[in-house]
């Protein structure tokens, strides 16, 4: 009787506790986050659990979007993007990883998600099949609002193998690389990245797409995709950033990593040519040109530019700005000073930038700024590798920007 009451158990413990093993140490994994009226977003990402430093990074397409923090516990997995204010929580049930996607704001919001390793029971890829005409082309995008269209924004889209790929074109930048399969006439392209919770829903009619756009848990935007011959979004008057007193001196000052507070006097720039990026460690499209700042650096350096960025932080705390900046410093090589000037909120940028610059919007934003202190361009946002051309283009108007200002 003592043996059978053993053996029941030994079995009432590995029902209770068998299915909460570990989560496995290294696996690439699929999942999806729960949108509005319950559509799902995937997203695939791959993690490496082991040693006392936990990694991954999430994928679109080929691009890689490192995680900046990963720790785990016995049944869980924590990824936290402290830059951008967010986090990614979820409890391994033996199988597969259910939990929420936070994004901690005054509102903070909350995405269901789950999440299985590839090969698993718990998968299933979502398939593409023929289309009858293939998303690819330019467009002029119609974004609908309550009481208005936003015409300002431009599309991209191309295909390869059984894939669909595009981004979407504003004044300040893009959105970033979106990826996914198209059915028929229909289309699903998605984005996320820690950072950015983006869907595309498509339908085709003749030659043109309307959809929805989802962005993190909101309601859907509507809009509508008409053909155009090139993806250059066309800047209204009041989408033109310029120095509001073209003869005075910019001005800016902030504090280093260190606690150093740096003004545009100080001895580090006497005497040069600056480049002034205004950004922030939470803006995808500021991560985007931080590769071509950092050469920029490098290579007019000895001719006498300096590049600093003015981070604008979501938070106004110090010690969370200072953690963030030196992460977001060590993850993309910047060996330039970034200075933290408060938050993006009006009490910092107001001063600061609007009353120096007319028509203020964008992060980031990039000062030309001569010898004399006098701002010779401004070039507004940046358009990432998800762009293809514009990005080149974009590359080869910084680089002609610094010239400009060394000569």
């Amino acid at each position: 009787m003592k043996s059978r009451s053993s053996v029941f158990f030994a079995t009432i413990l590995l029902h209770a506790f068998g299915c909460h093993t570990s989560p496995p140490d290294r696996s690439e994994w699929s999942g999806a986050l729960t949108l509005h009226s319950g559509t799902l977003l995937p997203f695939h990402m791959t993690l490496d659990l082991t040693g006392p430093a936990p990694s991954g990074f999430f994928t679109v397409g080929d691009e890689r979007t490192q995680i900046p923090e990963c720790r785990t516990t016995s049944d869980s997995i924590i990824l936290e993007f402290s830059e951008y204010g967010a986090s990614l929580r979820g409890r391994w049930d033996g199988s597969r990883l259910s939990g929420s996607y936070f994004r901690y704001r005054s509102d903070t919001t909350s995405i269901p998600f789950f999440a299985a390793p590839l090969g698993s029971e718990a998968y299933a890829r979502t398939a593409s099949s023929p289309p009858g005409v293939a998303l690819v082309g330019t467009f002029q995008a119609y974004l609908q609002g309550s009481s208005t269209v936003d015409s300002s924004t431009t599309g991209v889209f191309w295909s390869r193998a059984d894939s669909v790929f595009g981004t979407l074109i504003a004044p300040d930048g893009d959105y970033g690389l979106f990826a996914g399969v198209q059915r028929g006439d229909s289309a699903y392209l998605g984005r996320f990245t820690g950072w950015q919770v983006l869907k595309l829903e498509l339908g085709r009619t003749g030659a043109s797409w309307s959809g929805r756009l989802f962005v993190r848990g909101g309601s859907p935007t509507p809009f509508q995709l008409e053909p155009r011959p090139t993806a250059e979004p066309e800047a209204t008057p009041d989408k033109i950033t310029a120095a509001a007193d073209p003869k005075a001196k910019f001005r800016f000052s902030g504090l280093t990593t260190e606690g150093m507070f740096l003004t545009e006097t100080s001895s580090k720039f006497k005497d040069k040519a600056l480049i002034v990026d205004i950004m922030g460690t939470w803006c995808h499209n500021c991560m985007d040109a931080v590769p071509i700042l950092q050469q920029l650096s490098k290579e007019y350096g000895p001719k006498g530019l300096e590049v600093v960025g003015l981070s604008f932080e979501i938070s106004d705390d110090t010690s969370l700005a200072k953690r963030n900046i030196e992460l977001f410093a060590r993850r993309h090589g910047v060996t330039y000073p970034l200075l933290f000037c408060g938050s993006t909120e009006p009490v910092y940028t107001d001063p600061q930038l609007k009353s120096q610059l007319k028509n203020f919007y964008a992060y980031p934003t990039t000062l030309f700024i001569d010898r004399s202190r006098r701002i010779r361009s401004v070039h507004v946002g940046f358009r990432g590798p998800g762009t293809g051309d514009a990005y080149q283009r974009e590359i080869e108007t910084l680089y002609r920007h610094a010239e400009e200002i060394v000569k």
